[in-house]
C-alpha cells in the first residue's frame, strides 16, 4: 500500500482515536483506518469520519460491574 499523506492535524486525529482502542487491538484499529483511506482525495472531513466508524468498531465500553455499579455521583 503507498503511503497516505495526512497534514498533521489528520494525523492528530487517528492518533487521538487510537487512544482508547485496547492496546491488543490498537494496531488493526490503525491498519483497519489505512486501507479505508487508501485510494480516496483525503481530506479533514474524510479523515475524521473514517477514524469515528472504525472507532466504534474497535472500542469497547469499561466493565462497571466490577464497581458495584454505584455511581459516585448519586
Amino acid at each position: 500500500m503507498p503511503p497516505i499523506a495526512l497534514t498533521d492535524s489528520e494525523l492528530e486525529a487517528v492518533y487521538r482515536a487510537a487512544g482508547p482502542i485496547p492496546p491488543a487491538v490498537r494496531g488493526a484499529f490503525l491498519e483497519e483506518v489505512a486501507q479505508r483511506l487508501a485510494g480516496r482525495e483525503v481530506g479533514d472531513g474524510l479523515v475524521y469520519r473514517v477514524v469515528m466508524e472504525v472507532q466504534r468498531k474497535f472500542w469497547s465500553p469499561p466493565d462497571l460491574s466490577r464497581a458495584g455499579g454505584v455511581s459516585k455521583y448519586r
